[in-house]
């Protein structure tokens, strides 16, 4: 199969994601997460050095993240990737989107600590 091989840069509507690898076996395709940031800001600044991190997946590993955590899935260079992934919703979580208003910056974004923003 020749599809889905990677991944681009994105969040999920979610408030955690449970990824968990079943197989089969293949090369490179690590997971890279960017930093956490809102709704408003998902793609408008690249992360701080301290926000990357790459994740080895490997068959039968799980990964728990939050939703709105910035990842993707980096390209493949042989066999195949077969993940399963759980998007677990929450109403508190929805309801205090819709409360806020999508346009809305907590002060939990990524964004406000950022010195230095650019667009990536």
């Amino acid at each position: 199969m020749d599809k889905d091989r990677k991944l681009d840069f994105h969040v999920d509507d979610s408030a955690v994601t449970l990824n968990l690898c079943l197989g089969t076996e293949f090369t490179d395709g690590q997971l890279y997460f960017g930093g956490v940031r809102c709704s408003s800001h998902t793609g408008t600044t690249a992360p701080r050095h301290d926000e990357e991190f790459y994740l080895e997946h490997q068959v039968g590993m799980a990964c728990l993240h939050l939703g709105n955590h910035r990842h993707k899935a980096l390209p493949i260079t042989s066999g195949q990737r077969l993940n399963l992934i759980l998007w677990c919703r929450s109403s508190n979580f929805d309801s205090e989107k819709e409360k806020n208003g999508e346009d809305t910056c907590p002060t939990w974004c990524g964004y406000h600590q950022i010195e230095n923003v650019h667009d990536i």
